[in-house]
């Protein structure tokens, strides 16, 4: 006779083999996030957090719903108008122990720096070890995972996709940080600072410590998790399609009852329904447009406003350059010393060239070029802005533009530069001046500082420190070593075609030359 197996039996049974499977599920798929916002238009003024942790998030400033990579429409935010997103601080956020970001990003073009902030909680203006607060900031050369420091890794595969949709990842596991680029491992590297829950809200697309900063770019499917994904975790999120293929999320267009009342005899017109918005044309910015060949000279407007430049092989579009405006009054208590007197000094905008080729290797050369710009912060003020470049056979952009007394990030920057390569001023001084342009303060002292040696050739930058002279932009040269052949007589030239100055730095004469080059314009 065969054993009855009751109902109630079977059905726990079957409960029981369900439960097993959620949870083998759960090993293999990682536990839910505790922050998911998908980017979908649903309340006015927020985006839903789908976690079940009820983490909304308030839109703040200028956000726009534009299309997903699938092309639906008010399914994805763009972050280009300045705005972010701010979430209320709740104990789901805590991440001391580490944590898992991913989200998918479209970033305008650009051929500087490029920073990628997701989160930052944390609201402490000051960049130290006493406020490592969490947060997921990169750019093509520099990642950061907590407000204490930020650490200058390998280019991450030369820079981050542009004008196209890819998925950006980032696992902290309490001593590395790795960063994954649709779904493969883009890079790690060792990192020891602790991060310290705090009661702050939490920003999406913003960054406060130091200098407050913006994603600029489209954001779709942000989640965080409590917890380390594996890689392979991370490629199933990456592949995991759950939230697109959902149609558009704007309102529908109006209803027939709504329409006005059209008369019998009257044909009425098509009902066409609205077209997504246009997509803006990619910013390419260049104020580079050279060729080798004399021509005419070009009267080059004064900034703000963009300029032509005739030496460009290969014409592009100019991005506008923009006028920064400071504080109107600054925080600086200066000593007693007149020397650092800086009250009636105009505002600066500094960007440094730095020449990290071979030839700079000797210690009286590249060691006191370091020592040189890491002392020059301490005479900065807060309303002063600062571009580091650091050039060889390529050049880089480290620092964009940020307030000067970010100290920690500027000195970690220049403190980590070493010595390789050949010596290409030129394309360097071309990113100088654009940058110098693109954060233009007006009526303030903008600046290029030229730190190299005489041991190459000068003639290539000629051209290009005659347009910066042409400009309300300054060139100032600070050599490092012993002259070779005429070189003093061709910096001089050079910094006389730029209207600023030329001296060769020594341990005796660094201060003196630096508060001279801030201290060039009055207000």
């Amino acid at each position: 006779m065969k054993p009855i197996i009751s109902y109630s039996m079977s059905l726990s049974f079957y409960i029981r083999l369900l439960v097993l499977g959620l949870l083998l599920h759960g090993i293999v798929f990682a536990q839910a996030p505790i922050l998911h916002l998908t980017m979908d238009k649903s309340t006015p003024g927020k985006v839903q957090d789908f976690s079940g942790k009820r983490n909304h998030a308030e839109i703040m400033g200028n956000l726009t719903f534009v299309p997903d990579k699938f092309g639906d429409d008010c399914r994805a935010l763009s972050f280009e108008g300045g705005g972010y997103l701010k979430i209320p601080h709740s104990t789901s956020l805590d991440l001391d122990k580490g944590f898992t970001s991913a989200a998918w990003l479209k970033l305008p073009y650009s051929n500087g720096l490029q920073w990628v902030t997701l989160i930052c909680k944390g609201e402490t203006l000051t960049e130290t070890p006493n406020s490592p607060a969490y947060r997921v900031q990169m750019t093509n050369s520099t990642a950061s995972y907590n407000t204490a420091s930020t650490k200058t890794i390998d280019i991450i595969r030369q820079s981050f996709p542009q004008g196209q949709w890819f998925h950006f990842a980032t696992v902290f596991n309490g001593y590395s940080l790795t960063v994954y680029v649709n779904g493969v491992r883009a890079n790690q590297f060792v990192v020891s600072d602790p991060i310290v829950n705090n009661r702050e809200d939490l920003n999406v697309g913003r960054d406060i410590p130091g200098a407050i900063e913006f994603f600029e770019g489209i954001m779709d499917d942000l989640k965080v998790w409590d917890n380390v994904l594996s890689p392979n975790q991370i490629q199933k999120v990456y592949r995991d399609e759950t939230h697109f293929h959902k149609g558009n999320a704007c309102p529908p267009p109006p209803s027939v009852a709504s329409r006005p009342v059209v008369k019998k005899n009257r044909p009425k017109p098509d009902p066409t329904p609205p077209s997504p918005p246009a997509t803006p044309d990619p910013n390419i910015p260049s104020w580079d447009q050279y060729t080798e060949q004399e021509e005419e000279p070009v009267v080059v407007p004064t900034p703000p406003q963009p300029q032509p430049d005739p030496y460009e092989e290969e014409p592009e579009i100019d991005e506008p350059v923009t006028v920064v405006s400071a504080p109107p009054t600054s925080t600086y208590i200066p000593p007693t010393d007149t020397a650092y007197d800086f009250s009636e000094v105009a505002r600066n905008n500094i960007v440094l060239v730095l020449d990290v080729s071979a030839s700079m290797r000797q210690t009286n050369r590249l060691p006191l070029l370091k020592e040189t710009f890491t002392n020059l912060l301490q005479y900065m003020r807060e309303e002063d802005r600062i571009s580091v470049i650091a050039f060889a056979g390529q050049s880089l952009i480290l620092v964009e533009g940020v307030p000067a007394t970010r100290s920690v990030r500027i000195s970690n920057a220049i403190d980590k530069l070493n010595s390789k390569g050949d010596t290409k001023r030129k394309p360097a001084l071309k990113s100088a001046f654009k940058l110098a342009q693109r954060y233009y303060i007006d009526g303030g002292n903008n600046r290029i500082i030229l730190a190299t040696d005489a041991d190459n050739e000068l003639p290539e930058i000629f051209k290009v420190s005659e347009k910066i002279g042409e400009s309300n932009v300054y060139l100032s040269i600070f050599s490092f070593g012993d002259y070779r052949n005429n070189r003093r007589d061709q910096f001089d030239l050079i910094a006389e075609n730029g209207n600023g100055n030329h001296e060769k730095i020594t341990v005796d004469n660094v201060e003196a030359a630096l508060l001279r080059e801030l201290k060039a314009i009055r207000k």
